[in-house]
């Protein structure tokens, strides 16, 4: 996964985690790793034959990210979290899904687990889109009577 030109020293995981999401670009940490492309966690994953990483996040080819929403277990869940809080923050579109339940849904359940799935990286992001933006939604305010006269505020989401 990582690549010749990525630095050799490591990196903190908020690094490797903010550098992916706001630049697109391949950082190396202790157990987060991203090569511009995907971000990863190395931490106590067993490897199978797609990925030999945990996969975090991918950078869709229209630019969003597909954050990885599946429930992972201590230590990874704290990158996890940290890669959601970033992308709260950022004005990048992005969705959560877990990605074992696409692996199982590609396979129409036989597999469930995101290792084993029998599609490659460049098909999956081939396939995938955001829809509904999750970046820059607003509330706006309507002004709303109710039968007695009574004014209040209404704030429906933009989009809805």
């Amino acid at each position: 996964m990582v690549g010749p030109g990525l630095p050799t020293k490591n990196m903190t995981h908020q690094t490797v985690i903010e550098n992916f999401v706001d630049r697109g670009i391949g950082r190396k940490g202790h157990y987060v790793i991203s090569d511009g492309q995907g971000l990863y966690s190395r931490h106590g994953y067993t490897p199978g034959p797609t990925t030999p990483h945990r996969p975090l996040a991918f950078r869709l080819k229209e630019g969003g990210i597909l954050a990885n929403g599946d429930r992972l277990t201590w230590p990874e869940n704290r990158y996890q979290e940290t890669l959601l809080s970033t992308l709260e923050k950022t004005l990048t579109s992005f969705g959560v899904v877990p990605f074992d339940s696409i692996t199982s849904a590609w396979t129409n359940g036989e597999h469930r687990d995101w290792r084993w799935a029998p599609f490659t990286l460049r098909q999956l992001l081939g396939a995938v889109r955001i829809v509904v933006p999750s970046a820059g939604e607003r509330w706006r305010k309507i002004k709303v009577k109710d039968k007695y006269g009574r004014e209040r505020t209404h704030h429906p989401r933009v989009g809805r």
